[in-house]
């Protein structure tokens, strides 16, 4: 037999079988247009119909791929290569269907993380915009598992279980992972949405930070769970590969497990490091070597606060019966009064080591954040750090316990890599 197109051995086929292009069409719940369109070479049948076509006219797919009827066991190079040309272009044409569809999903997913953005930055409301960008994302993974459906459901047949076939299942796999990802990374970028206030949202800048974390933890999990995911598809054929591939994989996951436990172990020694050594350890406070310099030290108030550092000028000037017209409708004018009044409130009490106590004092110095007072029997020497030396020595505190543990986790994931490579080459 003249070997044929698939498209004008349906027209052999029908017309052998005494049947018209309207009741092929009806058999097969297309339109008699689509038949026609088939055996004019315009296009060809969903992969979905070629067994269902094939059984119709009593031949196998195979056959109906090669474009004519198999008359022995063994075809020749040229039969086996035309049926190869014509599955591969309907696998083509499926997978071109899904990487259409897979955009569609692909947008949806966009539109929300866009609606969660107009929420928080033009209704300020972080939360509402969180909700509502999850529904676009369910709906975008709801349409990418009913395409990726309905393209693997067009090879589901026993007729097909080929080389290429896996390939084919495989490409599926890629693409659909590949939206799902996305479809990730828009509902983690959104996730700190939570965290902003009821009436004002959340600042443009706290939501990139916070999402760069959340993305960063995503991108970890997500790649070691799709080292599982392969791992376990393999092992119930759904896809197929080698053993090499098998080990390398059962490799990744292994390195994977085994560097996280290390870099846990790591990170949680150096909270307990970081957490147990005061910001004050790095600090260089001023030191106070008697009872009277600290006090002189410690009570006087600085302009930080205003008020108090006014009454105190005023008692030290003696201009008790002056008044100063910003406070004289707000404060009383009685100045020692005041005075007094202050000094109780921030009164402080300073004891021994057997509970005596020593002398009081009232912290007014509001530049002053801690007090460290001596394991002596007199308390002395006593040492007081400002905001601005704390800040120093937290910078210090960075640089000498931060920085050194998070070179040591660039060295852990680096020898990680290597002991990988080398193991990978051995396979």
């Amino acid at each position: 037999m003249e070997q044929k197109t698939i498209g004008s051995f349906i027209a052999v086929l029908r017309k052998a079988n005494g049947m018209t292009q309207k009741e092929l069409a009806e058999k097969l719940n297309v339109s008699d247009k689509a038949v026609s369109r088939w055996e004019r070479d315009e296009s060809a049948p969903d992969l979905t119909l070629i067994p269902v076509i094939a059984d119709i006219f009593g031949i196998t797919a195979d056959e109906l791929l090669r474009g004519e009827r198999i008359s022995t066991r063994h075809t020749n190079e040229a039969q086996t290569a035309k049926s190869d040309k014509q599955l591969n272009f309907l696998l083509n044409s499926n997978i071109t269907k899904l990487k259409i569809r897979s955009i569609i999903s692909g947008g949806i997913s966009i539109i929300g993380l866009i609606a969660a953005i107009i929420c928080n930055s033009a209704l300020l409301r972080s939360s509402l915009g969180f909700f509502i960008s999850c529904i676009f994302y369910v709906i975008a993974g709801i349409c990418q598992a009913c395409f990726a459906v309905t393209a693997y459901s067009a090879i589901n047949s026993p007729e097909f279980d080929s080389e290429k076939i896996s390939d084919y299942k495989k490409r599926i796999i890629k693409i659909t992972c590949a939206v799902f990802s996305l479809i990730a990374i828009m509902f983690t970028a959104t996730l700190p949405l939570l965290l902003g206030d009821v009436y004002v949202g959340i600042n443009g800048d706290d939501w990139l930070i916070y999402a760069l974390i959340c993305l960063a933890v995503l991108a970890v999990v997500s790649t070691f769970g799709s080292w599982i995911i392969r791992l376990q598809l393999i092992k119930k054929n759904i896809i197929k590969a080698n053993e090499s591939e098998i080990q390398k994989n059962k490799l990744k996951i292994k390195t994977s497990v085994i560097t996280a436990a290390v870099l846990a172990i790591s990170t949680f020694t150096h909270f307990v490091v970081y957490s147990s050594v005061p910001q004050s350890f790095f600090a260089k406070g001023t030191v106070h070597t008697s009872i009277e310099d600290f006090k002189s030290y410690i009570e006087t108030p600085k302009e930080y606060n205003y008020y108090n550092y006014h009454v105190y000028q005023e008692i030290q000037t003696q201009t008790m019966n002056e008044s100063v017209p910003e406070y004289e409708d707000i404060y009383d004018t009685d100045y020692e009064q005041e005075w007094q009044e202050i000094l109780e409130q921030n009164e402080g009490i300073v004891y021994d080591l057997k509970g005596k106590e020593l002398f009081r004092y009232s912290h007014l110095n509001e530049l002053v954040t801690e007090i460290h007072f001596s394991e002596s029997e007199n308390r002395l020497p006593i040492t007081t750090f400002t905001y601005e030396q704390l800040r120093e020595g937290q910078n210090m505190k960075n640089l000498f316990i931060s920085v050194p543990f998070i070179l040591l986790y660039v060295i852990e994931i680096i020898s990680a890599f290597l002991i990988y490579r080398k193991k990978i080459n051995r396979l």
